[in-house]
């Protein structure tokens, strides 16, 4: 039965439910595999195949790799650039594709990509489900005003879509999934040798930095922080795990403060949950702006104290309840003096080690959070729903094999 209502792209059409429906995620940015990439990987890993077809687009190889590994469909999109498709081509075979394999729902995984998915939707009938992995106050305002047209906005964390609760988006439309924690990834990999093989002293004390090197995440606090306390007499030394454009200017500072040899740039790893298991004593979270940190419920989860910038995001992930320590923001003496001050007090890293665990084991669990996910795409495909919110899906086979989306 084919029906039309008004919804905020005008009028959604489609056909009644006759298979599995398809969602369609659409992820553009760096090719690599960083925060909001693992959070689409997870979430791609937990959903129920049988109670729903998947399928992605994005410009990026690496994350289309690992994607077909879990048996999913990739299609790479081509001429995806800028922050915005502007390639008419690209438009039209992104239309025609998701109308030839029936999609039922868009997940943008980036807003970057809405320029691109909102368009076809308009077209099919379909809703967006928008998904922020970072403050909706950040954004492009061409993005923030697409953002505004997606069916549901989720954002990682409260403070993330709290500016679009002021009116102009419904509140049904603005929604709240936290990101979760990844318990068989975090649990693989070996780094018990790690301090050794980096000729660091067994009684030494240790604080691991995760993030891409980028201005952004503030690792030059940590390196000045790691300098001054070994000034005062502290043995410690700090480990970046993580790459980007910042590592020649931090490997710089390093050398300028004197403290090249306590400061080890490890590049991206894969091992993470072991590193922080197996050599960390602490981590260090320096970040000027993030949504929801995932090495921060990473070291909370594994029981790692976590030491962090105090900014919004890390204020939300660090409750008092979790027994996380903040300190000001880009103020490395006041970080050293925590390094310090924890570095001797191993009673209070246990109490942290406790608390912090014992709230992410509560708050980060990953079936909850692909369970949000599922009621939430459920709730947009249900025939009443769609009449409220102007969305009905359209559902036909899936043929698959890879595909690569070209444009002349």
């Amino acid at each position: 039965m084919l029906t039309s209502t008004d919804s905020p792209f005008g009028a959604y059409t489609g056909h009644a439910t006759r298979t599995r429906p398809l969602v369609v995620f659409a992820h553009k940015g760096h090719d690599w595999i960083r925060g909001s990439e693992q959070c689409l990987l997870d979430l791609v890993s937990g959903l129920d195949r049988e109670a729903f077809r998947l399928m992605l687009l994005t410009n990026g190889r690496t994350l289309a790799a690992e994607v077909e590994r879990r048996g999913v469909e990739a299609v790479l999109v081509k001429h995806w650039s800028g922050g915005a498709v502007t390639n008419l081509f690209t438009h039209q075979r992104v239309t025609r594709l998701l109308r030839e394999r029936g999609a039922s729902l868009v997940h943008a995984n980036m807003a970057v990509t809405l320029p691109l998915v909102i368009p076809a939707a308009r077209r099919l009938g379909i809703p967006v489900l928008t998904h922020l992995h970072m403050p909706f106050a950040s954004l492009a305002a061409r993005h923030g005003a697409l953002v505004r047209q997606s069916t549901v906005t989720v954002g990682v964390a409260d403070h993330v879509v709290a500016p679009l609760r002021d009116g102009t988006a419904g509140s049904g439309r603005v929604r709240v999934v936290e990101n979760a924690v990844n318990v068989e990834r975090l649990a693989s990999g070996d780094a018990r040798r790690l301090r050794a093989s980096l000729g660091i002293r067994a009684d030494a004390f240790v604080a691991t930095s995760v993030g891409s090197l980028i201005a952004r995440k503030g690792q030059s606090a940590a390196i000045r922080a790691v300098a001054h306390a070994r000034a005062q007499g502290l043995d410690v030394h700090l480990l970046l795990c993580g790459d980007g454009p910042d590592e020649p200017a931090l490997r710089a500072l390093a050398t300028a403060l004197g403290a090249d040899q306590a400061v080890h740039l490890l590049g991206m790893r894969r091992d993470v949950g072991a590193i922080l298991r197996d050599a960390t004593d602490v981590l260090v979270a320096t970040a000027h702006e993030e949504a929801q940190p995932l090495s921060v419920l990473e070291a909370q989860w594994s029981g790692v104290p976590v030491l962090a910038s105090d900014i919004v995001a890390h204020r939300d992930a660090m409750p008092p309840a979790s027994g996380g320590a903040l300190f000001p923001l880009d103020d490395a003496e006041a970080l050293a003096r925590e390094l310090r001050a924890l570095a001797v007090a191993p009673a209070r890293r246990r109490e942290m080690a406790i608390a912090g665990q014992r709230f992410a084991h509560g708050r980060y669990d990953m079936r909850r959070y692909v369970a949000a996910f599922t009621a939430l795409y459920e709730d947009l495909l249900a025939p009443a729903a769609h009449r409220r919110s102007g969305a009905r899906e359209r559902v036909s086979t899936l043929s698959g094999g890879h595909a690569v989306l070209r444009t002349r």
